[in-house]
C-alpha cells in the first residue's frame, strides 16, 4: 500500500492479513480529506471481503460528504471484479475530476451494469413469469 495525500495505491494481493490495515487506512483518508482515490490498477487478488471493505468504505465517505474513486483499468484484476459487483469504479486516474459533485454517479461510472425501471440489472436473466 503506497499514500500519496488522499491516494491510495494497492498491488498484489489484497488478502485477510492486509484487511484490516486497509480499512483504517481508508477510514484514516476520508475523514482526512475531500477526496479519497484508490488506484486498484495493480491488484492481482481482490477477494469478497476485501470488496466489501471497500464498498463500506466508499458508502462511508460518501455519506460524509467525501468524494471516493476506485481506479481498475480495463484488463487489470480489480476491473472486472468491480463489474461483477456491480460497484462503481472509473478506468483512470485522469477521469477522476474534482469538480464533480459527489453525489452525481451515472457519468462517471465506467461498467458497472446498468438497472433498470424493475430493478434487473441490463442482460442479466429475467424470470418467465407468465
Amino acid at each position: 500500500m503506497n499514500v500519496d495525500g488522499g491516494s491510495l495505491t494497492l498491488g498484489g494481493s489484497v488478502d485477510e492479513g492486509s484487511v484490516a490495515a486497509l480499512r483504517t487506512l481508508l477510514a484514516g483518508l476520508s475523514e482526512a480529506g475531500e477526496t479519497v482515490v484508490v488506484d486498484l490498477s495493480e491488484v492481482d487478488y481482490l477477494p469478497s471481503f476485501a470488496i466489501g471493505v471497500l464498498a463500506k468504505a466508499r458508502s462511508r465517505a460518501r455519506t460524509r460528504g467525501v468524494r471516493f474513486d476506485l481506479v481498475a483499468p480495463e484488463g487489470c484484476t480489480a476491473h472486472r471484479v468491480l463489474q461483477i459487483a456491480a460497484i462503481p469504479y472509473v478506468e483512470a486516474v485522469e477521469d477522476v475530476a474534482e469538480d464533480d459533485e459527489v453525489g452525481v454517479e451515472a457519468p462517471r461510472t465506467i461498467g458497472a451494469p446498468e438497472t433498470l425501471a424493475d430493478g434487473v440489472s441490463e442482460g442479466a436473466a429475467r424470470p418467465n413469469v407468465s
